[in-house]
């Protein structure tokens, strides 16, 4: 490859521009993503199983069952998907603050 074609490899981050013609993968940042994604599945994971168990809980205590624990998974998948939203948007913000 000519000198000027690396170059401009370079400049725009494509795969094959590493000095010294090592070849880079294009992941990029691929372990810290997946990192959140993992947290963001525990998140709702727990939400979810934790509003289950609490609605149980419930139900065993005032017997009631199945209705507060299926209330409870309902408020607890709205509330894991809450934090996962509120997280997403932190995230947006976090990366646009560090690309500027």
């Amino acid at each position: 490859m000519s000198d000027r074609g690396l170059k401009y490899r370079r400049r725009r981050g494509a795969p094959g521009s590493e000095p010294g013609g090592r070849r880079s993968t294009g992941l990029g940042n691929l372990g810290s993503e997946m990192a959140e994604a993992n947290d963001l599945a525990s998140r709702l994971f727990g939400s979810v199983v934790s509003g289950a168990m609490i609605g149980w809980l419930l139900d065993w205590w005032l017997g009631t069952f199945p209705w507060l624990a299926m209330v409870g998974t309902v408020i607890g998948s709205v509330l894991g998907f809450w934090r996962m939203v509120v997280y997403a948007k932190g995230a947006d913000e976090r990366r646009s603050k560090d690309r500027s």
